[in-house]
């Protein structure tokens, strides 16, 4: 099955069933995946770019795709991927933003691609990219959304894509944005949720639509993490739910069947990521596990198989970050690991 294998950074459409690693001579802190590229913050605060570049994604100043990772920025704190676009989040507080820019999702007032970072906001404290809009949480506990608005996932009371941040709420410590949804925990450790609700995404037994954010009462959480249609939900205990759509067993409990309401899936999880239909949790120990749809062999066990419940792959990890159909792992010595295929 595996007559040919190259790493996903030195061969676009390479197929990776099982994770290699990647410029073993560089060490990483953070990584992030769009839907066919992906960025690595180095330890030195560096921003680098690989991959398809055809809506000027990687920010290099044009639209030609990369094998090798290009530096792009320095003093970067933290990054995010869009299906098409960057962010980046500097020592500074300023927050950067380059790529496709329909639905204004760039936030920069235009809807014209950038190929370079452009500034987009100051005195930012956290960035989370979901497929088509993006929410920022500034140091005064404020959020800020823009873009897609379609599906109301902006949180803004109105269907009407914005292409620059608008206040939405005030006292927020996370935000987390998916497909067409996007959730937030409050200072209080209350969850708030809005948007695309079809399956449940808004984790209250419903499937009604919010007009804007709408609080969820229930069990208190401190970390969310969204797919195209799905969400994870970590508690203050390590505790780890999902609920909303689940066709590839991507909810993780061992079923197809959509969860209007939260499931109890794992305990002692440290940290997760979603993306479209694939799910991962590391726990406390290092220990990474994945379920969900696996055409691509994104899970990087070893087959093309979705899996209905979380399977172990890997030790030592420290980061995940899912892509359309590849993944990145960061392990604790600061290796990057690929798997999956980009094309």
């Amino acid at each position: 099955m595996m007559k040919k294998i190259f790493l996903l950074l030195c061969a676009m459409a390479s197929f990776l069933a099982m994770p290699v690693i990647a410029h073993a001579q560089s060490k990483y802190k953070d990584i992030a995946a769009g839907l066919q590229h992906a960025m690595v913050l180095k330890t030195d605060g560096t921003l680098w770019t690989f991959g398809l570049n055809s809506d000027g994604q990687l920010g290099d100043g044009t639209r030609t795709n990369r094998d090798k990772p290009v530096k792009i920025l320095d003093n970067v704190s933290k990054i995010t991927a869009g299906e098409r676009c960057s962010y980046a989040l500097r020592n500074d507080g300023t927050l950067w933003a380059w790529g496709r820019n329909d639905f204004g999702l760039l936030g920069d007032g235009t809807n014209v691609d950038r190929l370079r970072p452009v500034r987009i906001l100051s005195g930012v404290k956290d960035v989370v990219a979901g497929n088509n809009h993006c929410a920022a949480i500034l140091t005064d506990g404020t959020l800020w959304t823009w873009g897609d608005n379609a599906w109301l996932q902006l949180g803004d009371y109105t269907d009407e894509n914005r292409n620059s941040p608008v206040k939405v709420m005030r006292g927020i410590s996370t935000v987390a944005c998916g497909g067409r949804m996007t959730g937030a925990i409050g200072k209080d450790g209350v969850r708030w949720g809005w948007g695309d609700n079809r399956y449940g995404q808004l984790g209250d037994g419903t499937t009604e639509y919010p007009e804007g954010p709408t609080k969820v009462t229930g069990m208190k959480m401190q970390k969310l993490a969204m797919g195209w249609e799905h969400v994870m939900g970590l508690t203050p205990a390590g505790v780890l739910y999902t609920w909303g759509d689940n066709r590839y067993g991507q909810l993780g409990d061992g079923t197809t069947t959509e969860r209007t309401s939260p499931v109890r899936i794992l305990s002692g999880v440290k940290d997760m990521a979603a993306f479209d239909f694939t799910s991962f949790a590391i726990l406390t120990d290092g220990t990474l596990y994945g379920w969900g749809a696996n055409d691509a062999g994104q899970l990087g066990d070893g087959t093309t198989t979705d899996k209905q419940r979380p399977v172990k792959l890997r030790s030592n990890i420290s980061k995940v970050a899912a892509g359309g159909s590849f993944t990145m792992f960061l392990t604790t010595n600061g290796d990057l690991l690929v798997t999956g295929t980009i094309k």
